[in-house]
């Protein structure tokens, strides 16, 4: 009977693992179908251009912004149309890749939570890549106080000068420490690379952060982790080189924690659950200035839920703005 059982069992994991790949494949093809159409009309674009501008019969007005010569602001745009198509080609078709596995998910409801918000940040990827050669300058001052101090110089701007607090992110900074320290930092990758870690596991966090407190997980981790990987503000800041995706990791791991924190029976969550969440705030604004606000939302949400009739353990404040000022101490 056992053998009878555990011979069921593999046959329907086998059956489910073979309707993913399918899913999958579907969900491939339709992405390579939109590439290639795209690559299609990027290689035919030239000619069409050229028709058009070289007809007398169109304005020369419109003949400008089609070659991109206007200073008109949508003839920057029109003029460089087959640039931006062939450089966004590959995040429609990370979205297209999205789309498939979104389609599928009915059918797999409990595989989709797990591991659905690895396709927006698949779009997130691609969206990234177009400012792959691109960091913000501001970026530059994060870098050298970290490669002075990792040379034995300290936090200086420059060797041998006296110690400036020319930054605005200690917490980056020295995270950056330790690559110029192991000699594994390069001005373009590195950053990026830090920077795409930090925004997959800010992903990640979201999804479960959803998955526990939204009616419908699939549909809001989708379109909530899609929207985000399809905002270019967000996609520049997080690739600029700056604390961006350290701030948005630590923002969202905060709001989970005290989400989770609050949510748990009466007594449950022990003192040195708020002292790590004070820890957690303590840090956060080490990151940025004025992320020090961050460590008023765990009091605030208290006194909310205490307006509504919740019981709140004011003592477990002493344990959180404890952790909170130790890190500012240790800084």
């Amino acid at each position: 009977m056992r053998m009878a059982a555990s011979g069921q069992e593999v046959r329907q994991m086998t059956s489910a693992h073979k309707e993913i790949a399918r899913s999958l494949l579907v969900a491939l093809g339709w992405g390579a179908g939109v590439g290639l159409g795209l690559l299609l009309a990027h290689a035919a674009a030239p000619g069409v251009i050229a028709w058009i501008y070289e007809g007398h019969h169109v304005p020369r007005l419109v003949r400008g912004i089609i070659a991109g010569q206007s200073v008109h602001p949508v003839g920057h745009y029109v003029g460089h149309f087959r640039d931006y198509l062939l450089r966004f080609a590959p995040l429609l078709v990370s979205v297209a890749f999205s789309l498939g596995l979104f389609a599928r998910r009915n059918r797999h409801p409990e595989w989709f939570s797990r591991f659905g918000w690895l396709a927006p940040l698949l779009v997130y990827l691609a969206h990234s890549l177009l400012y792959a050669g691109w960091i913000v300058d501001d970026a530059a001052i994060s870098f050298a106080y970290a490669r002075n101090a990792a040379a034995g110089h300290g936090l200086v701007a420059y060797p041998g000068t006296a110690p400036v607090e020319g930054f605005s992110n200690p917490l980056w900074t020295l995270l950056l420490v330790p690559f110029y320290a192991a000699r594994l930092f390069h001005f373009y990758v590195t950053p990026k690379l830090i920077g795409f870690v930090l925004v997959a596991a800010t992903f990640r966090s979201l999804s479960g952060l959803l998955a526990r407190f939204a009616p419908r997980p699939a549909v809001a981790t989708f379109l909530g982790l899609m929207l985000l990987g399809l905002n270019t503000p967000f996609v520049v800041w997080t690739a600029s080189g700056l604390e961006n995706p350290l701030y948005a990791f630590l923002v969202v791991y905060l709001c989970g924690a005290i989400a989770a924190t609050l949510s748990a029976a009466e007594g449950a969550a022990p003192p040195r659950r708020y002292l790590w969440l004070g820890l957690c705030a303590g840090l956060l604004a080490l990151v940025r200035p004025d992320a020090v606000l961050f460590a008023f939302a765990l009091p605030a949400i208290m006194v909310l839920l205490r307006l509504r009739g919740q019981p709140m353990r004011w003592r477990r404040l002493g344990p959180y703005f404890l952790g909170a000022g130790a890190s500012f101490v240790a800084y």
